[in-house]
Formats: structure tokens, sequence, C-alpha cells
């Protein structure tokens, strides 16, 4: 169960990693569509962004190091369903026609409720995070519990981390690759 655990992890921390970044590189475009959320009155928004940015890349950064990984499951999970609760919102409104705004590896897409029961199962593996204590990968282990190096980063827990980075690596190649063919299609249509 550790080794899911720890993959899980990874997964997990690259998914909230890469959505942080990616909406730093376009912050402006992420603030309007928040506005397009309109939940919140415009001049918390950009506050709001900021915070949701900064806890995306501490999550994920965290759960990558395996840092403090229980306390992190918990933000994880608020800010799964503080999303689950703003696209059921305008769901519940009549208004799909908006991006989720997710970015990273979650992509953007429409609202939908496929995002609000993706963002759940999120939650459950967040919540596996959170029960499951796991000492692999995990450098809190070895700061607090003084669990040797070699029993944290085993050859299994190597493999576990190996093979996560790989199958996070093909995701990535497959997105571009879809992304290239619409390109193409596009110029082809034109």
């Amino acid at each position: 169960m550790d080794f899911l655990v720890l993959f899980i992890r990874i997964i997990l921390g690259f998914l909230f990693l890469s959505a942080g970044w990616s909406k730093i590189k376009e912050v402006n475009q992420h603030i309007g569509i928040v506005k397009e959320y309109k939940i919140l009155p415009n001049k918390y928004i950009k506050k709001l962004v900021l915070l949701e940015i900064t806890l995306e890349i501490v999550v994920g950064a965290f759960l990558l190091l395996g840092l403090f990984h229980q306390y992190i499951a918990v933000i994880a999970i608020l800010l799964l369903c503080m999303y689950s609760i703003a696209i059921s919102i305008n769901l519940f409104r009549g208004r799909t026609n908006i991006s989720c705004g997710c970015g990273g590896m979650a992509g953007n897409h429409q609202l939908s409720w496929k995002l609000v029961l993706r963002n759940l199962c999120l939650i459950i593996t967040c919540f596996m995070v959170y029960k499951i204590d796991c000492s692999l990968g995990s450098l809190s282990s070895f700061m607090f519990s003084k669990t040797p190096l070699y029993t944290i980063y085993s050859f299994e827990s190597i493999f576990t981390i190996i093979f996560s980075f790989a199958l996070i690596t093909v995701y990535a190649l497959f997105q571009q690759v879809i992304k290239l063919k619409q390109i193409v299609t596009n110029l082809s249509g034109k």
C-alpha cells in the first residue's frame, strides 16, 4: 500500500505544481477566468488568485518531497472542495461556457459535472495520502522520525518514483501530440 500512496503523492504533487506554474505564467488570464465565475467581488479576486497559486505550488512541492504530507493533503482537499463548489454553483446557474481555470496537467475545460466528479476522485486520493502514513520517499520521515534514508529511498521506492515520472512524461507528451494534431487540423482546414 505504501507504494500506491507514494505513486498517488507524486501524481498529485505534479498535478498541483503544474497547475500553479501554468497560472503564474498566465496570471492575468487566470484572474479573468476567476472573475467569470461571478462568485466573489472583484476587489478580492487578485488576492484569492495569489493565495490559490501559492497554495498550489506549496502543496505540489511538499507532496513531491514528502514534507508534512498529511497537513498538505488537507489543504489539497480544501482547494479541491473550493473548486468543486465554485464549478457547481455555476453549473446550477446554467453557466457552462466558462473555462474551469484548472491549468497544468489538468488542462482547461468548459465547466461540466465531469470536472466535479474528477475533483471528487482527486479528493479521495488526497484522503488516502492523509489517512495512510507512508514513509517512502518522505523527507518528513527522515527529518522527524529518524527513519534511515535507505528505508525511505529503497530500491522499490526509487522504482516507484521513476515509474511515476515516466508516466507523467508520457501523459505530457500525449497531451502535446493532441495539441499538435489540433493545430495541424486547423491549418489544413483553412
